[in-house]
């Protein structure tokens, strides 16, 4: 999704952030599970770290605070049941869920450059990335702390106004690949292989890409798509209103082909829900 590529060959591939912020946009990335997620999965591709991370392409990154001992174990197993971005229990940090520092720090982002927009038209748009871990433990339980908080940063978008010129996109990489239900259980298998995801797009910009987008979209919902239609996706909003036609076409704004199989996809036969 990021780079668009399955198995990168190209010589220094553009990941979306910096596609984004070489058109102008202020990028963020907030990571609350002490992982430099940037360098860790999108470096090696790369000569030079500078090209893909750091100050050429995010311009905000907030993990740091997510390496405290108090969540992430300064020894030990970190990824273990009790503690750590793993935890089967909630995960907290002086007393808080440690998401409610991300969706702060964002939300704080949200209102510094909206008012900067407010002040002044030509100012720049943003892409802003938060990245949660909840859902990444056996019992499933973990997730529910997220409900309040999610709720209120989608109420606080919708009744700000933002969603009316910001696209909103929420998902996941992979579905649960964790406790007894992916171990034993076919229909967690298929979970495994189907991740979540939802977008909303501001009413203006639907009409804009008229009935044949909107089809797409419809369309797109009951067939088999990749992580590749969400980056030509971002790609074909990065551009807008002039975009790439091509890119256009591989997006989730263009249906893809009725019946398409994994091997159509490229997907691996351990990733294959569809048999």
């Amino acid at each position: 999704m990021y780079i668009g590529e399955i198995f990168p060959k190209r010589h220094n591939p553009l990941p979306i952030w910096a596609y984004y912020r070489d058109r102008g946009y202020v990028t963020a990335r907030v990571e609350t599970s002490c992982e430099d997620w940037t360098r860790t999965y999108a470096a090696k591709y790369y000569k030079s770290h500078s090209y893909s991370v750091g100050a050429r392409s995010l311009d905000y990154e907030l993990s740091a605070p997510f390496c405290m001992p108090e969540f992430y174990p300064a020894s030990g197993n970190s990824f273990g049941n009790f503690k750590g971005p793993f935890s089967i229990t909630a995960r907290c940090l002086y007393g808080r869920h440690v998401h409610e520092y991300g969706f702060d720090y964002i939300d704080q982002l949200r209102e510094e450059l909206r008012s900067r927009l407010d002040m002044n038209s030509t100012d720049r748009p943003y892409m802003l990335m938060l990245n949660l871990m909840e859902g990444h433990e056996g019992t499933g339980e973990v997730l529910r702390t997220l409900d309040s908080r999610l709720s209120a940063f989608l109420a606080d978008m919708r009744d700000s106004g933002e969603l009316e010129d910001t696209a909103l996109f929420l998902l996941s990489d992979h579905g649960l690949h964790m406790g007894l239900n992916f171990a034993f259980l076919n229909s967690g298998q298929i979970e495994h292989k189907n991740p979540f995801f939802a977008m909303v797009l501001p009413q203006w910009l639907r009409t804009e890409l008229g009935h044949m987008a909107e089809q797409g979209l419809l369309a797109n919902e009951q067939r088999l798509t990749t992580p590749l239609e969400t980056h030509y996706t971002l790609k074909t909003l990065a551009d807008w209103p002039v975009y790439d036609p091509g890119d256009f076409e591989k997006s989730l704004f263009a249906p893809v082909k009725a019946g398409r199989t994994c091997a159509d996809a490229n997907i691996g036969a351990n990733f294959c829900m569809c048999k």
